[in-house]
């Protein structure tokens, strides 16, 4: 009778080791990237030529770049003389690739009196 419980011990052994041989382990991993669509490329206003004074002389230059960093930049230069008097603007703006912009404005005006003046305003949006 021992022998046969030994026997029958066996087999259990024998059966449950190949059908825990059998069972299966699965492993699910998932990876979910978001991406957002560009940011909308903002264009600045046409430009307006200056009107000159009487017997004046306007001039203007438009440039428009991309720097090393992927950042727009517009250029703007005017300038404006007659009768004696003469004045300057020069405006740059720069637009990150996610919209950031900030505009430099120089002004610099020359009065018939040989007077100087020059503003300089800086705006971040």
């Amino acid at each position: 009778m021992t022998r046969s419980w030994i026997v029958g011990t066996a087999a259990f052994v024998m059966m449950t080791g190949a059908a825990l041989a059998q069972s299966t382990t699965t492993e699910t991993t998932t990876k979910s990237i978001t991406t957002l669509p560009p940011p909308p490329v903002l264009m600045p206003p046409p430009a307006v030529a200056p009107v000159p004074p009487p017997g004046g002389v306007s001039s203007s230059k438009t440039q428009t770049t991309i720097d090393a960093y992927g950042n727009r930049v517009d250029k703007k230069e005017t300038s404006t003389t007659g009768a004696g008097a003469s004045s300057s603007t020069s405006t740059t703006t720069v637009t990150q690739p996610f919209g950031q912009q900030s505009t430099t404005t120089q002004e610099r005006t020359v009065t018939p009196s040989g007077e100087t003046s020059t503003s300089t305003t800086i705006i971040k949006k």
